[in-house]
């Protein structure tokens, strides 16, 4: 009995600390297809989940049990162990089970290309990331309108900490953001949209240990020069949303699908923490002409 609510008060633990971690990143569109006209503005104040596979896959399991053997075992840590305990901390970091909220702010600047451009600026506690968009196609009735965007991303370096006998310092990650947006609009009252798009992820960052730990630790895992070589993540998918109210003021809903494709090597061995990413995504808009 004893040993059945040890795992559970674990496992409760790990979950609670992972839902308490900010976003990794900023996966939201939440903005019509058309361009602003210059001059125009809109803010944007929005709430963002994230769920990823590989979390709910290996959180329980894995981060239990390579918690509990390097917390309380005696002895060398085995090097399969090590790796484990590495992988929850690293999908901790990477991909955490949670929410945050974002701010978004979008302003016109100029009508005479193409069909006009806008640029924004949005934050959610994590990542700062500007964007422009110009757009390149409309319909004879303006319902319809086609936009490309480019967006790029600076996270902050923040150090986790969900595990005690690790902590993750000097973070490096840049986003570089592709889209393209499609959308149909009844003026002043509703748009919707679909964006496909590409968001890579360019990521580094270097290890901190306890002397407690780097003490049992076995020689080959010493060298850290390798421990996590700078490396690509790329989120391939869509959102989809629509925006409804009247004239000045929306309401948003978001969602983001994006399949993962992340292979670091870590500590010289290849490990897979792709999977799926799902964002929805509620806010409340203020628009101004």
């Amino acid at each position: 009995m004893k040993c059945y609510h040890q795992n559970v008060l674990t496992a409760a633990i790990l979950v609670v600390v992972g839902l308490l971690t900010g976003c990794a990143t900023s996966l939201t569109n939440m903005s019509q297809a058309r361009v602003l006209e210059a001059g125009d503005a809109q803010a944007t104040m929005g709430y963002q989940l994230d769920l990823h596979s590989q979390s709910f896959s290996s959180l329980i399991e894995v981060g239990k049990a390579a918690y509990e053997h390097i917390d309380e075992g005696e002895g060398e840590i085995t090097e399969e162990t090590f790796r484990r305990g590495l992988d929850t901390i690293l999908l901790y970091k990477l991909f955490p089970l949670g929410g945050s909220p974002e701010v978004i702010g979008r302003v016109g600047i100029y009508d005479d290309l193409l069909h006009g451009v806008d640029v924004g600026i949005r934050y959610n506690g994590t990542v700062i990331k500007g964007d422009v968009r110009v757009q390149l196609w409309e319909s004879a009735d303006r319902a319809l309108a086609l936009t490309a965007q480019l967006g790029y991303g600076h996270h902050r370096s923040v150090a986790p900490g969900a595990v005690e006998w690790l902590t993750l310092t000097k973070w490096n990650r840049k986003d570089f953001d592709l889209g393209l947006s499609m959308g149909w609009e009844l003026p002043d009252i509703f748009k919707a949209y679909v964006v496909p798009r590409l968001v890579i992820s360019r990521i580094s960052t270097e290890p901190k240990l306890s002397s407690k730990i780097l003490d049992r630790l076995p020689e080959g895992l010493l060298d850290f020069a390798e421990f996590f070589p700078a490396t690509n993540m790329y989120y391939m998918g869509a959102n989809t949303g629509f925006m409804v109210g009247y004239k000045y003021v929306f309401v948003n809903f978001d969602l983001s699908l994006f399949r993962i494709n992340f292979e670091p090597l870590v500590l010289g061995s290849r490990r897979d923490y792709g999977g799926w990413g799902v964002s929805p995504t509620l806010g409340l808009t203020g628009h101004w002409y």
